[in-house]
């Protein structure tokens, strides 16, 4: 649904999605919640560094980790152990070719 500004113009209740399917689906983390080990899945369009973060919902680093990727599909696996509060966390990757990408994720409480 759209609403009207104070100028005429219209604007979206919620955000827009701009950016194609395919670009969306090229960085997940899974499972999604989890309890101790994350696995991100994504496509680098070269090889190199990525350098993969995790920070808490208030923007604390909390945890990195950074591994060389083959160009195409990697997945990288985070055991994060007790590094990370039970919650929400932003997990933001910075790929070689420069292209930056995040997802949020839910830890799971232990037990």
């Amino acid at each position: 649904a759209l609403r009207d500004c104070p100028d005429g113009r219209a604007f979206p209740d919620r955000p827009v999605n701009t950016m194609p399917d395919e670009s969306m689906s090229d960085f997940r983390a899974y499972p999604n919640p989890f309890s101790n080990e994350l696995f991100i899945k994504f496509n680098s369009l070269q090889a190199g560094i990525v350098q993969i973060a995790v920070y808490s919902s208030a923007g604390s680093l909390m945890y990195r980790h950074t591994q060389y990727c083959e160009e195409g599909e990697t997945t990288a696996v985070l055991d994060l152990g007790d590094a990370l509060p039970p919650g929400l966390h932003l997990v933001r990757a910075n790929l070689p070719s420069g292209e930056k990408r995040t997802v949020r994720v839910v830890r799971m409480p232990s037990g």
